[in-house]
């Protein structure tokens, strides 16, 4: 489990994964102001080789 508050948070704790995430819990605001679909984006690339279903 990992956590961030922000969207450059959350790019960062992406990068330390080792595989795509299971779930992904995100508020729509975010601390720094972007939203959590934005981060939510940079995982997805992240991990565009494997499968990441989003459920909105």
């Amino acid at each position: 489990m990992a956590t961030a508050a922000s969207a450059p948070e959350a790019r960062a704790v992406v990068q330390h994964l080792n595989h795509s995430p299971l779930l992904i819990i995100s508020e729509l605001g975010l601390l720094d102001g972007s939203t959590g679909m934005f981060a939510l984006g940079d995982a997805y690339r992240r991990f565009l080789t494997t499968r990441l279903r989003l459920q909105v």
